[in-house]
This record gives structure tokens, sequence and C-alpha cells, in this order.
């Protein structure tokens, strides 16, 4: 399995886990493969494994 790693400042969406659905700025790598991630407009944090996260720019949207 390939893992990503992600870079302070990256836009990335939970993509699983029990934080799914949500979206930030990561902040910085914690460890084993985690990182804090931050929602500007819930203003909370959340420590995500790097496997449920995917770049925020890689969602494909529908829209009618």
């Amino acid at each position: 399995m390939v893992t990503r790693n992600f870079r302070p400042g990256e836009i990335v969406y939970i993509k699983s886990g029990k934080d799914k659905g949500n979206t930030g700025l990561v902040i910085k790598y914690v460890e084993d493969n985690q990182y804090t991630i931050y929602n500007e407009i819930t203003k909370k944090t959340f420590t995500v494994k790097n496997t449920d996260l995917v770049l925020n720019s890689e969602i494909k949207t529908n829209i009618a």
C-alpha cells in the first residue's frame, strides 16, 4: 500500500475515520503517520492518520 505524506499548509479532506467529512489545513506531522489538521470554520483540530486523508484538490464533485 502506498501512503502519502502531507506538508504543513496543504488543505486536506478527511475521507474516513471518526472525523470523516471534515476539511482542514495540515498544521504538523505528529507521529506514527498522523497529522494535526485545523478547520478554520469550526476552530477545531483533529489528529488523523495519513491513510484517512486526501488532498482537497483531489476530491471530485458532481455539481448539477
